[in-house]
């Protein structure tokens, strides 16, 4: 987890797009072993908390969701196109309401 202006540079370096996202996803696997998760998620808690606002919801669920959101594109998910784009999203809300069942996400700090 990391601040915005850490965000930003990682954005800015790796992406080259301007200001700090929510979450950025590396993967270091081989996208032929697809049963081998290898790779690096990182989520910005100051975006979390922006967005818990503007979505009304708490700065805890938004930073799940990023998690969420890496994960599945490690896994090979895209969000690129709209179908696509559609595809991960029903993943990722069915995921993050899988989790909120099991976990108290505002444990979070």
């Amino acid at each position: 987890m990391v601040a915005a202006a850490e965000m930003a540079h990682l954005n800015e370096t790796f992406l080259r797009h301007k200001g700090p996202t929510d979450v950025l996803a590396f993967n270091y696997g081989d996208p032929q072993n697809r049963g081998t998760l290898l790779g690096e998620v990182i989520v910005c808690r100051d975006e979390a908390r922006r967005q818990a606002q503007r979505f009304r919801t708490r700065w805890q669920n938004e930073l799940v969701r990023y998690v969420v959101h890496g994960t599945l594109h490690l896994l090979g998910y895209d969000d690129k196109n709209p179908v696509a784009r559609r595809r991960m999203k029903f993943q990722e809300n069915r995921l993050v309401r899988q989790l909120a069942v099991k976990f108290d996400f505002n444990l979070l700090e």
